[in-house]
């Protein structure tokens, strides 16, 4: 998340975390426009990212003043607890979200 404060931060947003209540992590302001910003981060390559359907729909409605970071090629600690460092950033700004880039990979079953 400090990355991609960092990115915010250079390309003149003022930004709030806003990932512990919303389907974002966070929400950003620049040139008077509200901007949704989601930020995934892994050990792997950008390849490509898990997203949720809240996720999915919020960002939709919200483009173009969206955007994707993603922070690959983190080292974790040996134990996994703690990131050694850092990674590299790639962002997607405006993110428009195209149905022949996603893939189901999870269904829900209701138990009752």
């Amino acid at each position: 998340m400090r990355r991609a404060e960092r990115w915010l931060d250079a390309e003149g947003f003022k930004f709030k975390n806003v990932s512990a209540v919303e389907s974002c992590d966070f929400r950003a302001q620049r040139h008077g426009e509200e901007w949704v910003i989601e930020v995934k981060g892994t050990t792997g390559g950008p390849e490509s990212v898990l997203l949720t359907a809240n996720e999915v729909a919020l960002h939709r409605s919200s483009c173009p003043r969206n955007a994707l970071l993603v922070v690959h090629g983190i080292v974790l600690s040996e134990d996994g607890t703690n990131i050694l460092h850092g990674g590299d950033l790639v962002a997607v700004a405006p993110w428009a979200i195209e149905e022949d880039r996603l893939k189901p990979v999870c269904y829900e079953c209701r138990l009752n």
